[in-house]
C-alpha cells in the first residue's frame, strides 16, 4: 500500500552470494589495519611514557564499541565480525589497563 502511495516499486535484485563474503573479508583488513597501526602504537607510546594516561571518551566509547561488536559476533555465529573486533577489544582493555595501572604510579 505503501509503496503506490509513494509511487515507488522496490523488486529485490538477487545477490551473488560472494558479495557479503568479500565484505566481510574487506572489513576484517581494515580493521586489522587501525588495531595493528593504531593501538599498538597507542600501547607502545603507553608503555614508554608510563605516565598517567587521560581517559577520553574515545578510549571509553571505542572500548564499549569494540567489546559489544565482539560478543555479537561471538553470540551470532559471525566469523568476520569476530575476527575483526575481538583484537581490537583486546588491544583496547590493555589501553585501558595501562590507563589505571600507570594512574597509580
Amino acid at each position: 500500500m505503501i509503496d503506490y502511495i509513494i509511487g515507488f516499486s522496490y523488486t529485490e535484485v538477487p545477490m551473488n552470494p560472494m558479495i557479503p563474503k568479500v565484505i566481510g573479508t574487506l572489513a576484517t583488513l581494515a580493521s586489522w589495519s587501525v588495531i595493528l597501526f593504531g593501538l599498538t602504537g597507542q600501547i607502545r607510546a603507553n608503555y614508554r611514557a608510563k605516565k598517567q594516561l587521560m581517559v577520553t571518551p574515545f578510549l571509553i566509547t571505542g572500548t564499549l564499541t569494540y567489546t559489544l561488536w565482539s560478543l555479537y559476533g561471538w553470540t551470532s555465529g559471525d566469523w568476520p565480525l569476530r575476527l575483526a573486533q575481538t583484537p581490537g577489544a583486546l588491544l583496547m582493555l590493555i589501553i585501558v589497563w595501562q590507563s589505571w595501572h600507570y594512574r597509580t604510579r
